[in-house]
């Protein structure tokens, strides 16, 4: 009952040929597990010989290769993040050098078109040059994160400064898109082992996730530091926003997706922002309904007093 129609065709066709004494490769079922997501199952079938050399029955043997075949996929993921990594170097500075010269005179015309008192239209034009580089630029330094992994060493690092300096360096982004934030840091919060600056990013990924998700106006969000248990810190980032579909949810970390609309979003924060957080020994949770806004919570190991 748990197999899908075309399984269960495969299944029957198996047992048939067993029961006819046939040989029968291993082969694997997909099956739904109770608490979601799939099971993957391995079966081998050999028939059950009588004295007469009859087929009596057959017997089927179930392996349970789910893990196996997690442990397959990430391995074939790290071998695309290397391969990916060798590649991104090269593309960084093929893109960043014709990029750099794009910015650079794009910003001497921009200026020379307002001291000769150029149409409002044209300096409107330049300026929308100057933002794609901009994005570029932005893009080409999201994909060296994500495929190289940092050689700076972590260090004893106080979790609520950098999370305040995080909200100080999106104030900006607060303001443009008239966020109402709050920032609740408990006190005494011992220290984490981590680089300052990968944190850095983390929280300023998710702090800028937040302010776009949020409605034009009344649009607000809540930053909370917090003890868990007796070795673990929580840092949540909470907003009223749209709110995610579950089907998008579980593609949330995927490299390149994103649920922002085309041309504005690379898709690689939110898998850069679980990269560093792991790395850090961390988890990151996202639980979000449509309509209802979204929760994030960082879980980080923190040092002993």
């Amino acid at each position: 009952r748990l197999a899908g129609p075309s399984e269960r065709v495969r299944v029957l066709s198996a047992f048939v040929n067993a029961l006819r004494g046939q040989d029968v490769a291993p082969f694997e079922l997909r099956l739904p597990k109770a608490g979601g997501g799939h099971a993957r199952l391995q079966f081998t079938l050999a028939p059950i010989l009588d004295s007469e050399g009859g087929v009596a029955g057959v017997i089927a043997i179930g392996q349970d290769r789910t893990e196996v075949r997690e442990l397959e996929g990430q391995v074939i993921h790290a071998e695309r993040l290397a391969t990916l990594g060798q590649l991104a170097a090269g593309i960084v500075h093929e893109i960043n050098n014709p990029l750099t010269s794009i910015s650079v005179y794009g910003e001497y015309l921009l200026s020379k078109l307002k001291r000769t008192g150029a149409e409002h239209a044209d300096l409107k034009r330049v300026e929308r040059i100057l933002r794609s580089s901009d994005r570029i630029m932005s893009f080409t330094r999201n994909l060296l994160t994500y495929a190289r992994p940092s050689k700076e060493e972590p260090q004893p690092v106080v979790l609520n400064d950098v999370v305040r300096e995080a909200v100080g360096f999106c104030e900006h982004i607060i303001r443009e898109a008239g966020v109402a934030i709050e920032l609740s840091c408990a006190e005494n919060l011992p220290k984490v082992n981590a680089v300052s600056e990968q944190l850095h990013q983390v929280f300023v990924n998710l702090i800028t996730n937040a302010c776009n998700a949020v409605p034009e106006e009344g649009g607000r969000a809540h930053v909370t530091t917090r003890l868990h248990g007796h070795d673990r810190v929580h840092i949540e980032i909470q907003d009223n926003g749209v709110g995610i579909r579950a089907a998008e949810l579980d593609r949330i970390f995927e490299p390149f997706f994103s649920t922002r609309r085309k041309g504005t979003g690379t898709g690689l924060g939110l898998s850069i922002v679980k990269n560093i957080v792991e790395k850090h020994g961390g988890t990151i949770e996202i639980d979000s309904e449509v309509g209802r806004g979204t929760t994030v919570l960082v879980t980080l190991p923190c040092l002993d007093d």
